[in-house]
């Protein structure tokens, strides 16, 4: 388990629930979407820490949610692949204007697109 993302995680969701007051189930699908994030980092790249996520990991991770594994992995559609890139680009806005990442970790490139 990657302790240091998880914090993370549990920080960025009390910010979402305290300080912009999003839904329940908003709060939910972004907790969803990073878990999935997650499980790639520890299953795919190998990565311990937030900042050890390099633009490449995160290059590789749209890719790898943009296109369909095996028959038991989940085939997501266009408007959840927008949310997920969405959620990875708010996650880490948040880190860097918190000062929970280094400067060079900032997301997602602004024109990552999938598919």
């Amino acid at each position: 388990m990657i302790n240091d993302f998880e914090n993370n995680v549990k920080l960025f969701v009390n910010y979402l629930k305290l300080e912009k007051s999003l839904s329940d189930n908003t709060i939910n699908s972004y907790i969803f979407d990073l878990k999935l994030f997650r499980t790639f980092l520890e299953e795919k790249a190998n990565i311990k820490r937030v900042n050890d996520i390099s633009e490449k990991v995160l290059i590789d991770y749209i890719s790898y949610i943009g296109r369909k594994q095996n028959k038991r992995e989940k085939n997501y559609s266009g408007k959840s692949l927008y949310r997920m890139i969405s959620v990875l680009k708010s996650f880490f806005k948040y880190l860097h204007l918190h000062g929970r990442a280094d400067s060079e970790h900032r997301g997602p490139p602004v024109s990552a697109r999938t598919g």
